[in-house]
């Protein structure tokens, strides 16, 4: 019998950030991760911070956009990194204005991207879910509210 603790995942906040075209098409704003793979903002959720706010912080400093969360979580992922797991709420959300600079746009690109092209580029199986999932969780959510 072990007396470890189990290892606690890491909580971490993510968004996918989308806006509608004028003929009512999702896009989904991805960006790269430091090695040039393609994913949503994530991050940490800090003290004192909902992830909802987590979620929104990230896409403002990775991304450079703001927006609106738009509902509860579409979902979850987990990963390992630096042999911690982190598990990562993710939220819808509807982008407002996408700035010219951004905190880290020296090291990141972001890119606008149809909903199948953006579940194609991530690499995740499940942040590509997620993502093919979201018009659909959108107008549940305007349906609900109306």
């Amino acid at each position: 019998m072990s007396d470890a603790a189990p290892i606690q995942s890491t909580p971490q906040a993510g968004a996918i950030p989308y806006r509608l075209t004028r003929r009512g098409a999702y896009e989904v704003l991805l960006i790269t991760t430091s090695n040039g793979r393609w994913l949503i903002p994530k991050g940490g959720v800090d003290e004192g911070d909902t992830p909802e706010e987590a979620a929104v912080i990230e896409v403002y400093e990775e991304a450079g956009a703001v927006g609106v969360i738009e509902g509860d979580a579409i979902g979850s992922f987990s990963y390992i990194k630096r042999n911690t797991p982190h598990t990562v709420a993710v939220f819808p959300l509807r982008v407002q204005r996408v700035l010219s600079r951004w905190q880290e746009q020296g090291f990141r690109e972001r890119r606008w991207l149809g909903v199948e092209g953006a579940a194609t580029l991530v690499a995740l199986p499940e942040i590509a879910r997620m993502i093919r999932d979201l018009p659909g969780h959108v107008r549940d959510l305007r349906a609900n509210a109306a």
